[in-house]
């Protein structure tokens, strides 16, 4: 009798962490808007020539590739947001930006984009993912 309770408390253990883990976010209603904006202040950045301190010309490609992460954001938010859609997309992001932030400065300036996307569609946390990515460039050193 005691294993059968044990095993029905940790099947519902389960079944909630896993309902928490895949359990849509909120989206406010101004949270498209806001991405869309956000997106066009970047692409504003890259006309206005903001340059990182690494190799100018990798700028513009830097800029075209967090606008895509941008676009990404806005395509989760647009349907069924989950935590995990969004995580995914700033794995994905940050593997594509990677090859072109050559100095812990560059890299700080992606995790401020990403935070800032974060902040706009009410995710709390990155899990550690931004910070490895800033760590990354300082473990090459």
């Amino acid at each position: 009798m005691k294993k059968i309770l044990l095993l029905g408390f940790l099947n519902c253990v389960l079944l909630t962490s896993h309902a928490q883990s895949v359990a849509t976010l909120a989206t406010p209603a101004k949270v498209l808007s806001q991405l869309e904006r956000y997106k066009d202040m970047t692409k504003r950045d890259a006309a206005a020539g903001v340059v990182l301190r690494s190799r100018a010309e990798t700028r513009p490609e830097i800029n075209r590739l967090m606008v895509q992460s941008a676009d990404e954001f806005a395509w989760v938010a647009a349907g069924r947001p989950t935590r995990e859609a969004y995580l995914r997309c700033i794995d994905e992001g940050l593997a594509r930006i990677s090859p072109y932030t050559k100095t812990a400065q560059d890299r700080q300036v992606v995790t401020e984009f990403y935070l800032d996307l974060m902040d706009i569609v009410g995710l709390e946390t990155s899990e550690g993912r931004l910070n490895e990515f800033v760590a990354q460039v300082q473990a090459r050193r």
